[in-house]
């Protein structure tokens, strides 16, 4: 495993772009998520084979219901299986082999299905 992004790098468009075509694990990436009136942090990992990012600009404030003069810019990365995981700031990430992944994804798959519910 080799650690791309620490927890206090900044994401980067050319950060991304050495992503394409790896297998990464992203084990910590904090989110807002609004849960009715609400904020919660929760941490939203993910892993997988790259097939690409995007970057969204918004200058729509939700929570204030206005616009704003400076866009908010939202990573997110484009896995082979179509789905689409935001990137915080605050997240760390890691190229892996595919044997990696692979080892990876057995670890996770045994711990789901032996511990409690």
């Amino acid at each position: 495993m080799l650690k791309i992004k620490d927890i206090n790098d900044s994401i980067t468009e050319d950060l991304l772009a050495t992503l394409i075509g790896n297998y990464i694990h992203v084990p910590t990436n904090p989110l807002v998520v609004n849960e009715g009136l609400e904020e919660n942090t929760v941490n939203v990992w993910f892993g997988g084979r790259v097939a690409g990012y995007e970057i969204s600009k918004i200058w729509y404030d939700f929570k204030e219901n206005e616009y704003k003069e400076d866009a908010g810019v939202v990573y997110s990365i484009v896995m082979v299986d179509g789905a689409s995981y935001i990137i915080s700031d605050f997240s760390e990430a890691y190229i892996l082999t595919e044997d990696e992944f692979k080892s990876l994804l057995r670890e996770y798959t045994l711990k789901s299905y032996t511990e409690p519910l």
